[in-house]
């Protein structure tokens, strides 16, 4: 939640800010709640402060013996006054709250503008991203298996057996020990949190739709991010401790809501997955160096899996790293000799053609892209779908076989 005081006192420019991230800023509703509660907060501390003293000389009249009925009759008025002020009052302060807990952060300046993922910026990528002929997770292996699931669940759920599920769990260790090693001191957290744990980390009020809420109002966490973070809510951090290094392997559960029929097949919208959470707590002042550790930490993982990305940030600020970015919308890129410019043929995967073309331009950042043609014509030659191939049940193999004995060896199996 943005600072109060700040808000009042640079309401304009944060409104321009905002309009990066697509949010119209209501100054005039924030400016008539505002109004409205200072008004009616100074009638309430008057009114506290002359029934303080109304009751000041109502002890010390009765204590000599005097006559207290007139001021009684004072005290109870006042009463009425305050409780009828402060009954305003309550409802301006939960929407006030409310108003404020719905803006976004503010955007680091170096944020792209845009207003789609064809908007976002291009900072690097990591390995040969384009594979002519792709499966789905789905063709490669029958120990992903969806329609099992929908038996036991409903749909985005998945049962996965044999190598695979061996594979998933080594993933999860060889993760947990590279955050080891980066630091990272391990948590096992809750899976159920509350709601002032998620209005904390942001899911609360925005986000409620996409949670599974439970009979007592407690929520399952979609994120380790909610618990992880909520360590150190309501207290007080000496400065020579930081910065603090956590992490957490957890299953999420995200309702999907408002997804209905889309990426049903595959593993991208699941109603529940797994997730090794990293978060660091750090000065302000280190909060960019500390992302620029972060994104080490993942882009280190997937590299050591020979696993290829590319680094996009969107108009968020939300930084994206896997191949999974492209799982709509996918191209091959033609760049000149200079590596400065070029084109970009972009394919819907899901529609298998050709939807476009970008011109890519590069700043000292990395890659910008925009669109400059819109076609349904496929271009002979440059439709490249990007998806994985067989060779998913064999990559990182031999850097996950330890961790596959150890599991093993752990659990006894």
């Amino acid at each position: 939640m943005l600072d109060i005081k700040y808000l009042r006192q640079n309401a304009e420019s944060i409104k321009q800010a905002l309009l990066i991230k697509g949010f119209e800023l209501d100054i005039n509703t924030f400016n008539s709640l505002e109004n409205n509660r200072k008004s009616l907060q100074v009638e309430v501390e008057s009114l506290q402060a002359e029934r303080k003293e109304l009751s000041s000389a109502f002890g010390q009249a009765k204590a000599t013996g005097e006559d207290v009925d007139e001021l009684s009759k004072k005290i109870e008025i006042n009463s009425n006054l305050l409780k009828d002020k402060e009954d305003k009052l309550k409802p301006i302060l939960v929407n006030l709250e409310q108003f404020l807990l719905e803006i976004p952060n503010l955007p680091d300046p170096s944020t792209p503008e845009g207003s789609s993922d064809v908007d976002n910026k291009l900072i690097r990528n990591w390995g040969d991203i384009n594979k002519k002929k792709g499966l789905d997770h789905l063709e490669i292996t029958s120990e992903i298996d969806t329609e099992l699931a929908a038996i036991l669940a409903g749909s985005r759920f998945s049962v996965l057996s044999g190598k695979i599920a061996k594979l998933h769990r080594a993933l999860i260790q060889f993760m947990l020990d590279e955050a080891d090693e980066n630091g990272y001191e391990e948590y096992y957290v809750p899976f159920i949190t509350n709601k002032d744990s998620l209005t904390g980390t942001g899911q609360l009020p925005k986000f409620e739709e996409d949670l599974f809420k439970l009979t007592d109002g407690r929520y399952l966490i979609s994120t380790a991010e909610i618990p992880l973070t909520n360590l150190f809510n309501k207290k007080t951090i000496d400065l020579n401790d930081l910065p603090i290094k956590v992490t957490a392997h957890t299953p999420c559960f995200r309702s999907e809501a408002g997804s209905y029929g889309k990426d049903t097949r595959g593993l991208i919208r699941q109603h529940q997955f797994e997730k090794v959470e990293l978060v660091q707590v750090v000065h302000p002042e280190q909060s960019e160096n500390a992302l620029e550790e972060l994104l080490l930490n993942a882009e280190t993982i997937l590299q050591k899996l020979n696993l290829p990305y590319v680094y996009f940030i969107d108009e968020y600020h939300r930084v994206y790293l896997g191949s999974s970015y492209f799982s709509n919308i996918i191209g091959f890129t033609d760049i000149d000799d200079n590596g400065q410019s070029g084109i970009e043929y972009i394919k819907n995967s899901e529609l298998q053609s050709t939807v476009g073309l970008r011109k890519i331009r590069k700043d000292n950042l990395g890659r910008s892209v925009e669109i400059i043609k819109l076609t349904k014509d496929p271009i002979p030659g440059k439709n490249i779908t990007l998806s994985i191939d067989k060779r998913i049940q064999f990559i990182g193999y031999k850097i996950l076989q330890e961790h596959i004995k150890k599991s093993n060896a752990d659990s006894g199996s």
